[in-house]
């Protein structure tokens, strides 16, 4: 179950790659065994950005299901039992008593994901280098083109600043806002 998470981005691109490869790809070889026309998953720009994202999401999902299962263990089984004598519903326990203890947990492991994401370079560089255009173009991908691509390693560098500024912004963000949940 944790494979996808240990292995690493290049081999989860490579691996979806082949996946949705156009010409020998698995998913246009089910598309032609229920009769159906073969496509260009990675050539047309919605495919390749959904490629992508069910490439991040596929590697990234065991550690998330980690930390959400490990959050759940902790739950207070007081807490639940009493509420259900007290007549509460499934529902209402998941509100009032689990979502309330999980969502600390979730809620880093959102940050870090979108900090990871934010970053991500690997995935899509090797998927579609970025296109078809630059449909799946992120700012990892556009600072590496301004790099190494165009040799304007002052803008990149520039680019790379406010990067990290935005981050740091938004990562101070999230603490705030956890500080206030911790208070409450």
């Amino acid at each position: 179950m944790m494979l996808p998470w240990l292995l690493p981005g290049v081999v989860v691109a490579f691996l979806w790659s082949w996946i949705f490869n156009g010409n020998y790809g698995v998913i246009n070889y089910l598309l032609n065994m229920v009769g159906a026309p073969s496509t260009d998953i990675l050539g047309s720009p919605l495919g390749a950005m959904a490629a992508v994202v069910i490439a991040k999401t596929w590697n990234s999902f065991p550690w998330i299901m980690v930390v959400v299962l490990a959050a759940l263990q902790t739950l207070p089984t007081e807490q639940l039992e009493a509420a259900a004598l007290d007549g509460a519903t499934r529902q209402q326990r998941f509100r009032f008593i689990s979502f309330p203890h999980i969502i600390g947990p979730v809620a880093l492991v959102a940050m870090l994901e979108f900090i990871y994401n934010f970053g991500n370079f690997d995935t899509i560089f090797v998927m579609t280098g970025g296109g078809p255009g630059d449909s799946t173009t992120t700012l990892a991908v556009d600072l590496y083109n301004l790099a190494f691509g165009s040799y304007d390693l002052g803008a990149a560098s520039a680019m790379g600043v406010l990067w990290l500024i935005l981050l740091g912004i938004i990562s101070s963000g999230y603490l705030i806002l956890n500080r206030r949940l911790e208070t409450r």
